[in-house]
């Protein structure tokens, strides 16, 4: 009886060990992907939906919540001269934030929304017509 007992608790402990290995395997190659992402260099998101225009209103949104970075500042660029226009630090900001963006008084033109973090620089790119 000892004997069994002892030898369904080895296979209890070997077969929880596999399973936690492969859950860090999966975090692992999750991490490293997402943090060379932003390490390496700039993120384009363009077709990402975490950014939304509201053309009526001339606003454009950010949902904090569905961007896997701690953004730091919100910084705004005219794209015919790299001039930084508008710029802000929203790190105190809770992550579960829809940002708006006003971009009532920004003349015609195209321009280049960055979001900094630590990390790096997620980009997206905007033409006001």
């Amino acid at each position: 009886m000892r004997k069994t007992y002892l030898l369904f608790l080895f296979c209890c402990l070997a077969a929880s060990q596999t399973l936690v290995a492969q859950d860090r395997h999966v975090i692992d190659d999750y991490g490293t992907a997402f943090l060379n992402s932003l390490t390496n260099s700039t993120v384009d998101l363009q077709d990402d939906w975490s950014f939304y225009e509201d053309e009526e209103n001339k606003l454009f949104l950010i949902d904090f919540e569905t961007i896997r970075h701690n953004i730091q500042d919100i910084v705004v660029l005219n794209k015919a001269n790299d001039e930084v226009i508008w710029e802000e630090s929203v790190f105190d900001l809770p992550v579960n934030s829809i940002y708006e963006l006003d971009y009532s008084s920004y003349p015609k033109g195209k321009y280049q929304l960055e979001l900094r973090s630590i990390n790096g620089v997620l980009k997206k790119h905007i033409e006001i017509e």
